[in-house]
C-alpha cells in the first residue's frame, strides 16, 4: 500500500465510523475466542488493532507503516506474509485484516504459512473485501488485486481450517457504494484515491450510530451480503 494511504489511515482511524465498527467486531470475537497466548497481526499497517494487546507482535512488509505502529505495539517485525519469519506453532491467534487481497500476496503460500505458525485449535481472524464487481479505484489505491466472492470463502478448509464464525458487514451502505463506484466515481474521478478520508463530525457520528446498530444485527447473521466479510477460522489439522 502506498505511504500516503498509511498517512490517511493514521489521521482518521481513531474516530472514523468504519474503523470503529471493525474494532467492535474484532473486540467481540476476540473476547469470545481468546484464552491466552501470543497474537500475531499479519499486515498490521498502522498497528491500531494491537492497542492494549500486550502479548502481541505486529508484522508488516512496509517500513513506513511500522513507523506508525510503534505507537501501539512494542514488538514489531518487518516481514513478508508469504514467508513468515516465525517458528512452527507459535501463535494462538493471527489477525489478517484486509491483507489476502493485496498485490504480491500468494494466497496458497500465506494460508500454508498461517497453518504452520498457528497452534492446534488456534484461530485466524480475517477481514475480506467482498464482490469483485465492486472493484474500483479505491481498490487500486490500496493495492487490492481482487475482491473475494462467496465461493472463495470455502477454500480455507483446504488448508486445515474450519469456519467457526462468519458475518457480512457494511450492509447498510452497500446500495450507495454500488451506485457511487459503478456509476459516479468510475467515470468522473481520474485519480486512484481510496475511500479513506476525514468526514464531517455529524455525518461520521450518524454513521457510527447506524453501524453500531448494524453490528448487533450482523451477529444474528441476518445480512446476506456486505462490503466486507469477517471470518473466524480454527486450525483443525497440520498440513
Amino acid at each position: 500500500m502506498r505511504d500516503i494511504e498509511f498517512d490517511n489511515v493514521d489521521k482518521v482511524e481513531e474516530n472514523h465510523f468504519w474503523f470503529r465498527n471493525k474494532r467492535r467486531i474484532v473486540s467481540y470475537f476476540f473476547n469470545k475466542y481468546y484464552k491466552g497466548g501470543l497474537i500475531l497481526d499479519s499486515g498490521c499497517g498502522t498497528g491500531r488493532d494491537l492497542k492494549d494487546l500486550k502479548n502481541s507482535i505486529g508484522m508488516d512488509y512496509n517500513f513506513y507503516a511500522l513507523k506508525y505502529a510503534r505507537k501501539y505495539c512494542d514488538k514489531l517485525v518487518n516481514g513478508d506474509a508469504n514467508f513468515l519469519p516465525f517458528k512452527d506453532k507459535t501463535f494462538e491467534i493471527i489477525f489478517s485484516f484486509d491483507l489476502l487481497q493485496h498485490k504480491g500476496i500468494d494466497f496458497d503460500r500465506v494460508l500454508k504459512g498461517y497453518n504452520r505458525v498457528l497452534k492446534k485449535d488456534g484461530y485466524i481472524f480475517l477481514n475480506l473485501p467482498m464482490f469483485d464487481f465492486l472493484y474500483s479505484k479505491h481498490d487500486l489505491a490500496v493495492d487490492n488485486s481482487i475482491r473475494f466472492e462467496r465461493k472463495d470463502l470455502k477454500k480455507f478448509k483446504n488448508y486445515g481450517f474450519s469456519t467457526e464464525d462468519k458475518i457480512y458487514w457494511n450492509f447498510v451502505l452497500f446500495p450507495l457504494i454500488v451506485f457511487l463506484r459503478k456509476f459516479i466515481f468510475q467515470f468522473f474521478s481520474y485519480d486512484e484515491i481510496s475511500d479513506v478520508k476525514k468526514m464531517g463530525k455529524l455525518t461520521n457520528l450518524l454513521l457510527d450510530k447506524i453501524f453500531s446498530f448494524e453490528f448487533v444485527l450482523s451477529l444474528k447473521n441476518i445480512f446476506p451480503l456486505g462490503l466486507s466479510c469477517f471470518i473466524v477460522l480454527r486450525k483443525e489439522v497440520d498440513l
